[in-house]
């Protein structure tokens, strides 16, 4: 029973209360007594008055300590995006994006979530999942708004659908909306038979357009391409080198200002001041 009225007694009868609640936690081992606010509790009841005023105030003190236990936990292990054991995250993108369904984010480290920028951070081989999409790296970013994800070192990133490729580099851009992809440092990717690498490819994911610059390389069979800048379209399966354009077929070399390949014909052509070398074997017409 506890006492009625206000002043010092009532709170140092809270005070007790508290610290045998948080020590008796305490010895399960479930909370560390941490109850160092209690002199902000009131030192006056509500207006209800007596023994049932006291019984009310006292009986909500277990429960509010098993609640401060429940949140604690929870942000030990991660549940709402800090500590450090496996987070994950979840954002549904609204419809009209280029497919309907989730984008799951998985971290060894941590997830963040801002809901009033609609912005979410994660740290530590982190895992983003969009349908047939997986992009690992180091951190990642999602804004939810533009529908813009953000992944940057040691980035791998593949899609196991119908149209199958796999890339590294060493940050990633990804529009979910738009279904298309930047990536820069060090860009390595294959796409069918052909392999691209360059210092900053460009993607347009629906129509298989890919677009390399700075050093871009495309490999393809016996075919090797490479200049300032090479286009790639794997639907046409067809690939432009402009800009100090070398392709070398088997033995031929062509270079030039731009130079165009159709790969399933294995067809070179120059249309810029091309040059071409051909080998020929000694003891054949």
């Amino acid at each position: 029973m506890g006492p009625r009225g206000d002043g010092p007694g009532l709170r140092a009868y809270h005070e007790n209360l508290i610290m045998k609640n948080s020590e008796m936690m305490g010895e399960y081992g479930l909370i560390m007594p941490v109850w160092k606010r209690a002199e902000r509790l009131p030192t006056r009841l509500p207006s209800v008055t007596g023994r049932r005023a006291a019984g009310f105030r006292v009986g909500l003190c277990p429960a509010m300590a098993f609640l401060v236990f429940l949140i604690i936990q929870s942000l030990g292990t991660g549940v709402f995006g800090v500590g450090d054991h496996p987070a994950r995250a979840y954002a549904s993108p609204p419809p009209g994006g280029a497919q309907e369904g989730l984008i799951q984010v998985e971290a060894e480290g941590s997830i963040e979530y801002n809901s009033q920028q609609k912005l979410m951070l994660a740290e530590r081989n982190v895992t983003v999942t969009y349908g047939t999409k997986t992009v690992r790296g180091d951190r990642a970013r999602f804004e939810e708004g533009p529908q813009k994800l953000v992944v940057t070192g040691d980035v791998r990133m593949q899609d196991t659908g119908d149209r199958k490729w796999t890339m590294s580099c060493g940050e990633a851009v990804y529009l979910v909306k738009e279904d298309s992809l930047v990536a820069t440092g060090k860009v390595s990717a294959a796409m069918d038979e052909a392999s691209l690498s360059g210092d900053r490819l460009e993607v347009d994911l629906k129509s298989g357009m890919a677009r390399l610059y700075g050093n871009g390389r495309m490999v393809y069979q016996d075919i090797t391409a490479t200049g300032d800048m090479v286009i790639f379209n794997r639907e046409q399966e067809r690939a432009e080198v402009v800009g100090n354009a070398r392709v070398v077929s088997g033995e031929r070399i062509f270079t030039g200002g731009k130079i165009t390949v159709f790969l399933k014909e294995k067809r070179v052509v120059g249309s810029d001041r091309t040059r071409l070398v051909i080998p020929l074997t000694q003891g054949k017409s």
